[in-house]
């Protein structure tokens, strides 16, 4: 019996969540900028399809990273949408190495826009129901279709959580806090749509553990010295380089999608 492609279940989990933030929660992002996302992302894609000669089941990729930007991103333009669009497919295409994209196509199109000064990321906050429904969705499929790429997660949810657990009991602040910091939107699709994408994560597990934990670690101090809430996505898109370097020194294949 042939295993289901995982994007398939992630797609659903992208779609339902963001239909429900947009009839139930008001988010502030139209349909005409969630279209134009969507379709600027598989357009580039068809594209780089026909030009590569790569499988058209990459459109799923590019469809997974349009809802993710849709969700996440936020800006006043309808540019704006347009170029995190392009930024993010593109970018799989002319930053690679070794028939594997360097950086998360999500993860960098927010941090550009971001850190520009043109878009913002939204905290995603969906309320505590939402919250547990997602993450209850997002960690069945982990589980049963990506479970041999949980280092990476793993090692970053254990760390930054360890880290705030650390600076909760120095500072005398309440648990609530801690919770609070930890119940995020925005953060469970960073573990389970960025981090956890084994197509820039690095390839061995030992170095999945060390990528995961330098990720918590720099999230961790960015959002302390510079009060970014949007921490972990600045740092996996940081970070992303020095896979190629943990590559070198870790061996083993190059993940690909199942056809």
């Amino acid at each position: 019996m042939k295993s289901i492609d995982t994007r398939y279940f992630q797609i659903l989990i992208l779609s339902s969540l963001l239909l429900y933030g947009i009839f139930s929660l008001q988010f502030s992002i139209s349909v005409y900028q969630i279209l134009a996302v969507i379709f600027t992302s598989l357009v580039i894609q068809i594209a780089f399809i026909y030009t590569t000669k790569i499988s058209y089941h990459s459109l799923l990729s590019a469809l997974i990273t349009s809802l993710s930007l849709s969700i996440l991103l936020r800006a006043d333009e309808l540019w704006v949408y347009l170029l995190a669009a392009f930024i993010a497919i593109t970018s799989k295409f002319f930053i690679h190495f070794q028939y594997k994209h360097i950086f998360n196509p999500t993860a960098l199109a927010l941090t550009i826009l971001s850190l520009s000064g043109i878009a913002w990321i939204s905290p995603a906050q969906w309320g505590n129901v939402t919250w547990f429904a997602f993450l209850v969705a997002s960690l069945g499929v982990f589980m049963f279709y990506r479970i041999k790429t949980f280092q990476t997660p793993l090692a970053f949810i254990l760390v930054y959580a360890g880290l705030l657990t650390i600076r909760t009991i120095y500072l005398g602040d309440s648990f609530a806090i801690l919770l609070h910091q930890l119940q995020g939107g925005a953060i469970i699709l960073f573990i389970f749509f960025m981090i956890s994408d084994p197509k820039t994560m690095p390839n061995h597990q030992t170095a999945r553990w060390i990528f995961g934990a330098l990720v918590a670690v720099i999230a961790f101090s960015i959002q302390f010295n510079f009060y970014i809430q949007s921490a972990p996505i600045l740092a996996l898109t940081f970070c992303a380089p020095l896979v190629l370097l943990l590559d070198k020194y870790f061996k083993k294949h190059v993940f690909t999608w199942r056809k």
